[in-house]
Formats: C-alpha cells, sequence, structure tokens
C-alpha cells in the first residue's frame, strides 16, 4: 500500500515558492508535538530578490540577527495545531523561502504536510482544507470543534457556514471563543453591546444547501488563537448539518491616517 503520510521533521522544512512584490499572502501549517510548547521550533521566511538577495520585511515583529524575519512554532501534546499568517511580499521580491529550525531542547516536532501559501484575493481559509487531514462532508454542527491561529495585524473575521438541505427549518448556534498566548480567554466588543467572552452565531437550515456569513467580528488585539465549537450534543434527530468545517475570512486592521500640516 502506497504511503501517504506527509508529515516531517520541522528541521526537513525547506521549501520556496515564486512570489510577487507588494501581494499579500496567507501561510498555513500544521504542527504536531509530543507535549505542549509555545516555542517548539522556528519559522524561518526569507524574501530575495531576483539576484538572491535577502530583503528585509517592514515592520515584521519577530526579528533576530541568527533567522532574521522568524516566527516561533507552537506545539501541543498529541494534538494538531494550526498556524496562520499574512504577510506582503516586500519590494523587488520575487522569492519566498520558508526553512524550519529546532528549538532550545524540545524533541519531536513535526509538520503534518507541507505549509501551503496562497495569495490573498479575500479567499476564505477553511480550517479542515487538506493540510494534515482529508475533507469531511456531512458534519452535524454540534460535532464542530476547531482551532485556529490568528494571522498578524488582523482587525476583523467573517465566518462562512456551508449548510445542507433539510428537510425543514432547523435554527443551532456556533459559538467563538478567543484566547491568547497563554491561554486566557479574551473578551470581545460586540459594538453596540455589550462585550462578551462568546460570540454566537446563529445558524439556520433550510430546503436547499446555502452558506451563512457572520457580521464582521473584531478581534481582540492580544487574540493568538480562535476556537469554533458547536452547540452542545443534543438528542435532535434532524440536526442543522454542514458541508464541511467553517471557513475564516481574515480582514487586516486599517491604520488611522496622521494628518501632517
Amino acid at each position: 500500500m502506497e504511503n501517504t503520510d506527509s508529515s516531517m521533521p520541522v528541521t526537513d522544512l525547506a521549501m520556496e515558492q515564486v512570489v510577487t512584490a507588494g501581494e499579500t499572502y496567507q501561510i498555513d501549517l500544521v504542527t504536531w508535538g509530543p507535549s505542549n510548547n509555545a516555542r517548539a521550533g522556528v519559522l524561518e521566511l526569507i524574501f530575495a530578490d531576483s539576484a538572491g538577495n535577502r530583503i528585509e520585511v517592514p515592520d515584521w515583529p519577530h526579528h533576530s540577527s541568527l533567522f532574521g524575519e522568524y516566527l516561533y512554532l507552537r506545539a501541543k501534546q498529541d494534538q494538531p495545531r494550526r498556524m496562520t499568517l499574512l504577510v506582503t511580499a516586500p519590494a523587488e521580491a520575487t522569492r519566498l523561502r520558508l526553512t524550519g529550525h529546532a528549538w532550545s531542547e524540545y524533541e519531536g516536532l513535526k509538520l503534518l504536510a507541507p505549509p501551503r501559501i496562497v495569495r490573498c484575493e479575500q479567499a476564505v481559509s477553511t480550517v479542515n482544507e487538506s493540510i494534515g487531514g482529508g475533507l469531511k462532508t456531512g458534519i452535524a454542527l454540534a460535532a464542530v470543534h476547531a482551532c485556529h491561529h490568528v494571522p498578524f495585524n488582523i482587525g476583523t473575521l467573517q465566518v462562512e457556514i456551508p449548510i445542507q438541505g433539510n428537510l425543514r427549518p432547523v435554527q443551532q448556534m456556533l459559538y467563538l471563543r478567543f484566547f491568547a498566548e497563554d491561554d486566557s480567554l479574551l473578551c470581545v466588543s460586540q459594538g453596540t453591546e455589550e462585550d462578551s467572552l462568546v460570540v454566537e452565531i446563529q445558524v439556520e437550515s433550510h430546503a436547499a444547501s446555502w452558506r451563512v456569513h457572520s457580521r464582521d467580528i473584531a478581534v481582540p488585539d492580544r487574540a493568538a488563537y480562535v476556537l469554533l465549537s458547536g452547540p452542545p450534543p443534543g438528542h435532535d434527530s434532524n440536526p442543522v448539518t454542514v458541508l464541511r468545517l467553517p471557513g475564516l475570512r481574515w480582514k487586516p486592521a486599517v491604520e488611522e491616517s496622521s494628518e501632517t500640516t
């Protein structure tokens, strides 16, 4: 039987992709490790021009003399951990290289599949595409439980939920919770409503399949990841069913322009 396992030690990661200067790219990867660690490995990002010269990324939040632009890779004991980041190719950049490194004394960090790099054109990032796992269809909303890393410099997110058609209308809730790096639960601004620790999205099925889009949800400043969970399992013989796990549409924070006189 053919071995379809595409996992690799993080130190085996060395991939390169052609990029266009000024375009923003989304990088998705899934890590796995034998124990919890917020700094289990390092992802080095290298943008280069046509001559192979490294180009710095303006305002990148993590920079060192050893790796240049980098990110720490987190691991959760015996569970996949997805990470998503957005990065804009700097001026004159033609290629992006990703390299993985071990860090400290942590051993056993793996990537469950090669990272996926896609150009952002307001594309929906789904939490269950074939990065470290196959696509499931016909999932009860109550079975949804997905953790997704929050990219850098994000202001809001919108959730897209593809609903499977049902013989009769059914309403249930999808819940969102934001967590900081230290796993503390964060408060979410609800606009005119009171701030809350939980965001509720009403999901309703109809006779035909359709998509539910949430309102724009303000992402807390310290958010490191967001947890999506369905309603508590019940005894409803006709529950809301989704065609796949909900997708997330990230929207960058809007910087206030400073007026000069």
